[in-house]
């Protein structure tokens, strides 16, 4: 039978992690027993940089990534490569859309002798609503960049040109002019459609080419960078946090109805309570970071270990709960109610 306790579900958790800090021993611990960093070094360390710190002194306790310059766990680096950030972060949409329209253009081209009066004017139809769906892309996702501040690189010469007048005119709004005639003509021009394929293609490529260009432009920029990668500042007043105790006391009754619920009735149950418990272990991790100082930081990472335990038993249910199914519901109820029981779940400021 196994250890069903907070403990032994922490135990069984640890399993799943490489290295984790352990402070009575004041070292990182781990199954594999390397980092790539000081193994005394304690995640709240902070450089002195009075000291002019240099190499891994320079790194704090929380970036432990030492092959990136900022030891910060990351998809895209500021410098050493060919790319910037800027060609990975488009708008999936966009590229859709470029690539319908380039895809269009071809069978134009290629049925331009033997597509009926119907079949082309579905063709025009389609490349219509392709290129103009990637015209509003390609200005929001222009303001986007701009927002970002990601923008420089596409207003640097000669690529601002390429970009204005090469994509934005020739390969996206000439084809939607040529295209919103002919259907309103109800007639199509072999020519005027031929122009409108080679325009499109013509656009696409030289779209593909600008973000190569930029992306090499913007890896020069290693400011750009940090600034994308840095949590936006939201100056709005934040909401309330719900009382510790109240959101303990509520998983508790929603475990308790649950155990008297029928299978097939507890699906909306176990969603509620694990919402519920997850917004308390948030909370309490939130307040863990806030202060390190706070009297009730012993209470805090205890009521931490407790919910970590019955998260992991409300998350581990199956259906239809029975048996050992059922039995992980009691369990995590008992580990909530002990843990308030126990008076783990403080508010700051309270002693």
């Amino acid at each position: 039978m196994p250890d069903l306790s907070p403990t032994g579900i922490w135990q069984r958790m640890q399993t799943a992690l490489r290295d984790w800090w352990d402070a009575a021993q004041h070292t990182w611990v781990g199954y594999d027993h390397r980092v790539d960093f000081s193994p005394t070094k304690p995640p709240d360390y902070t450089p002195d940089w009075s000291q002019d710190p240099t190499g891994m002194d320079a790194l704090d306790g929380k970036s432990p990534f030492i092959v990136i310059a900022d030891g910060k766990s990351s998809l895209f680096v500021p410098s050493g490569i060919k790319d910037g950030p800027l060609p990975t972060h488009y708008e999936p949409a966009l590229f859709g859309a470029s690539a319908v329209s380039t895809a269009t253009a071809p069978l134009s081209l290629a049925t331009q002798h033997t597509a009926t009066p119907d079949s082309a004017a579905r063709l025009e139809r389609l490349a219509l609503i392709a290129s103009s769906t990637e015209l509003a892309l390609a200005i929001a996702t222009d303001r986007h960049w701009q927002r970002q501040g990601m923008a420089t690189p596409l207003r640097q010469q000669p690529t601002v040109m390429a970009y204005r007048f090469g994509f934005h005119g020739l390969g996206v709004l000439v084809p939607v002019l040529i295209h919103s005639i002919s259907l309103l003509r109800r007639r199509r021009s072999r020519r005027l459609s031929m122009g409108a394929a080679m325009a499109t293609l013509a656009g696409g490529y030289i779209f593909r080419s600008v973000l190569v260009s930029a992306g090499r432009a913007a890896a020069q920029r290693p400011a750009d960078y940090f600034r994308f990668t840095q949590p936006s500042r939201d100056d709005r007043p934040k909401p309330a946090l719900p009382s510790l105790v109240a959101l303990g006391q509520k998983a508790v009754e929603i475990l308790e109805q649950a155990l008297h619920l029928a299978p097939p009735r507890l699906g909306k149950e176990m969603d509620e309570v694990e919402q519920v418990v997850s917004r308390l272990r948030d909370i309490l991790i939130q307040y863990l970071r806030q202060d390190q100082t706070s009297s009730a930081v012993p209470r805090w990472q205890a009521a931490l270990a407790s919910v970590n335990a019955a998260l992991s038993l409300i998350v581990g249910v199956e259906y239809p709960a029975a048996g050992p199914q059922r039995s992980s519901i009691e369990q995590a109820r008992d580990t909530l109610a002990r843990m308030l029981a126990e008076g783990l779940l403080v508010e700051p400021g309270v002693s």
